[in-house]
């Protein structure tokens, strides 16, 4: 539904990675209620200090469903960060929000069925106290500040400087997610990459032989290197954007291979905090090098007629 969600609401791949981040580990933290072979996430993600625990303690006598605290997480936290992730002027929200109510709705009425009552309840408040819990640590992320420096941001001018592309020609996208509260990075530049060549458009120097090999790319690219460039594509409003696309493969192979619900709520939260803080980390390099495109180079340069596959 996330994913469904992410393409919907036409979220970009920045917002998206954040929700999948925090719906992972939502989903995480409530698989594991009552496990003592997994270890919370608390104390281990910048910000996370506590999360409450469950009450009464996980027992034979009081036990909880973990599926249905992790349910109940997950809504809570998806419900709260989805809807009009972009701008503050956004106006998507109405399908999330009756998206999500129709699930929750739909899941509680099987679940509820096939759980003696006092499991529910404790499961669900349970359910309710992380999901709150984890919203408020979402909310001190950076988001609320961060968000709104999309409308006002003015890019750098000069030569090599990035500028707006065809065919839509829009604005920076997310100038400031470099300043997001990174998930396990201890800074957003921690694993930044080296910088690039310095700018340049003579014949042979590293800068341009960059952009010719984007150029060849295109130009003589075999059928199979443009199937794995759609495969790749990713683009928001049509699909679950590239942190959704990686959300994707663990769920097939979370079928293929039949993992029990532990297993797989493991893997989507390493798959979120990774996706979380590569955004911010990338965010950070692209705008510390407001590096231009390889389209407004090779145009420029190069073939004024070339476009991008």
């Amino acid at each position: 539904l996330v994913q469904t969600v992410v393409k919907n609401e036409a979220l970009p791949p920045t917002s998206a990675s954040r929700l999948y981040a925090y719906a992972a580990i939502a989903l995480y933290q409530g698989c594991i209620v009552g496990d003592p072979s997994y270890v919370s996430l608390a104390g281990q993600l910048n910000g996370l200090a506590a999360l409450p625990a469950p009450d009464p303690v996980p027992s034979p006598a009081t036990p909880y469903d973990p599926a249905a605290v992790a349910n109940r997480a997950c809504a809570v936290v998806v419900r709260r960060l989805a809807p009009g992730m972009y701008l503050p002027t956004s106006t998507t929200g109405p399908f999330a929000n009756q998206a999500i109510n129709s699930m929750e709705q739909t899941w509680n009425a099987y679940r509820q069925n096939v759980l003696p009552p006092d499991v529910w309840a404790r499961s669900q408040a349970h359910g309710a106290a992380l999901g709150a819990a984890l919203l408020a640590w979402a909310n001190a992320d950076g988001f609320a500040t961060v968000n709104p420096i999309q409308n006002t941001y003015v890019p750098p001018i000069g030569p090599g400087l990035w500028i707006p592309v065809p065919p839509q020609f829009r604005r920076a996208l997310q100038p400031a997610w470099g300043q997001m509260r990174t998930f396990v990075l201890a800074t957003s530049s921690e694993a930044g990459p080296p910088p690039p060549p310095p700018f340049s458009t003579d014949p042979g120097s590293a800068f341009r032989n960059a952009a010719l090999e984007v150029y060849d790319a295109v130009v003589n690219g075999t059928q199979e290197q443009k199937d794995i460039a759609f495969f790749w594509s990713d683009d928001p409003g049509v699909t679950s954007t590239p942190p959704g696309h990686w959300v994707n493969i663990v769920s097939l192979l979370a079928l293929e291979d039949d993992l029990p619900l532990t297993v797989a709520a493991e893997a989507y939260a390493r798959v979120g905090i990774a996706m979380g803080d590569a955004f911010i980390g990338c965010w950070q390099a692209k705008f510390t090098h407001n590096l231009l495109r390889p389209i407004t180079y090779l145009q420029l340069f190069v073939d004024d007629q070339w476009v991008s596959l």
